[in-house]
């Protein structure tokens, strides 16, 4: 009989979120035999019609010749997503909730029109959306009792990651082990030093990379082509930064950094 048991899951709100905060440590345990799946939860469709100034902005951004065609963009970014996946030796899986730039309120109106509202606190009108999500969460196939689920910690603030940290939480998922870093926004120290923790018994650990590891990695990033010029001014700075952050989190070795209650 096949065991589809799923050693290790990491919620993703968006589709290169896991792989941009730990991907060198998917790699490493997908090549020690372990079954890794990586969730995008907010990897469901824009509605039809013109899309907000704020979206039409970032799509241009993402990929000029598919402007006006936003279910063109969402499907781009899916592939980009598998073939990440693909290279570091975990599965993909894709949830349906839009990201927070495609939602709507209920009388039409877009919810989050610019940084200052993406990077605030969810709206109103989605209070219910973390229970909603909590719910399908607990049904994700492959997930048993022994499953370690890895959460991202929010930094940065993105109503996404607040939604997905929110949802893992209200979900009450047994196999929480921690919670990881959300890079790039984790090269703000102080945006890690002034987390607010979910529970004051978790305690940062650097977890060792090999520099294979690390090098899954950096093709997996490459693979988001999309979104490079969103963080990096090219393949050379993204390898760099990359690297660099490894190499501190490790203090001279290559490391990324979990928030966990107890050691690995």
């Amino acid at each position: 009989m096949v065991n589809h048991a799923l050693q290790h899951v990491l919620l993703s709100p968006h589709f290169d979120d896991v792989v941009f905060s730990c991907g060198a440590l998917v790699a490493q345990w997908a090549r020690s035999g372990q079954r890794v799946a990586i969730v995008t939860v907010c990897a469901g469709l824009p509605p039809a019609g013109p899309l907000s100034a704020y979206a039409s902005k970032l799509h241009r951004r993402w990929n000029p010749q598919m402007e006006g065609r936003p279910a063109q963009i969402v499907a781009l970014r899916r592939a980009e997503d598998l073939r990440a996946a693909d290279l570091l030796g975990a599965m993909a899986i894709h949830l349906t909730v839009p990201d927070c730039i495609y939602r709507l309120n209920p009388d039409g109106g877009w919810l989050y029109e610019g940084h200052a509202q993406i990077f605030g606190a969810l709206h109103a009108a989605e209070q219910q959306l973390p229970q909603q999500l909590a719910q399908q969460l607990v049904r994700i196939s492959g997930v048993t009792a022994d499953t370690r689920i890895w959460i991202p910690l929010a930094l940065g603030n993105h109503v996404d990651h607040q939604l997905v940290r929110s949802a893992a939480q209200q979900s009450q998922l047994p196999g929480v082990r921690g919670y990881y870093e959300d890079y790039p926004y984790a090269e703000d120290t102080a945006a890690v030093a002034g987390i607010t923790l979910p529970s004051p018994d978790l305690a940062a650990q650097a977890l060792s990379i090999s520099a294979q590891s690390l090098e899954a990695k950096l093709a997996a990033i490459s693979a988001y082509e999309s979104q490079l010029s969103s963080f990096w001014t090219d393949g050379a700075d993204m390898r760099r930064r990359v690297t660099d952050y490894a190499l501190l989190m490790g203090a001279g070795a290559l490391a990324e950094r979990m928030w966990m209650r107890e050691a690995m």
